[in-house]
């Protein structure tokens, strides 16, 4: 399991998962925002400098 926040944006961060899901959290509303469902675990995520 992995999570970054972003760099530009603080109110996100993105989190990865052994259940193959990255997800794109809101800390102001505590909730999944989006997601994205791979083929495999994640255990790395990270922004671009850019907040991308």
């Amino acid at each position: 399991t992995c999570i970054q926040f972003n760099p530009i944006d603080d109110r996100y961060f993105i989190s990865g998962s052994l259940d193959a899901k990255v997800r794109l959290w809101s800390i102001p509303d505590r909730q999944v925002v989006d997601w994205s469902d791979l083929h495999e675990m994640v255990t790395a995520a990270c922004y671009t400098p850019d907040g991308q």
